[in-house]
């Protein structure tokens, strides 16, 4: 039951939601919202199991919207995990139009893998203008 903070650093006075695993996050005393400045804060006063996943803050204006995610795994002490366990993860990229660019990641995992990609939620098919790669544990897109 530790506290844990996630924090988005948003500029343009923005209207900013969270969303954890696809739901509205609504500021309560158990998940509190911050702002200062052009830092959002969202704080989980006391972190459980099945509060992981992944956690989303979405920023609008009249502009438009921009998203930006994160996941939580919660370890619990002594209990070794069952299934894979990430140990790398991919990172977020800014990259030219027409530009190459790649995603990795590395997983730790009791058993047989089978790795899939998606791009704003449909699979990133392993042909066409994505390939995937594998060395050992790490995976590429």
């Amino acid at each position: 039951g530790d506290e844990v903070t996630l924090q988005c650093r948003i500029s343009g006075k923005p209207e900013v939601t969270w969303m954890a695993n696809g739901k509205a996050v609504t500021d309560s005393d158990d998940f509190k919202y911050q702002n200062a400045g052009d830092i959002y804060k969202l704080i989980i006063g006391e972190i459980f199991p099945e509060d992981g996943g992944v956690y989303s803050c979405t920023a609008s204006n009249a502009g438009g919207s921009a998203t930006s995610s994160a996941t939580i795994f919660v370890a619990v002490p002594d209990e070794e995990p069952t299934g894979p366990v990430f140990k790398t993860w991919p990172v977020s990229q800014n990259v030219d139009e027409g530009n190459p660019v790649t995603f990795s990641c590395t997983l730790d995992s009791p058993a047989a893998l089978t790795v899939s990609w998606t791009k704003d939620g449909r699979a990133a098919d392993d042909s066409g203008r994505f390939s995937y790669a594998q060395d050992g544990n790490t995976y590429s897109l």
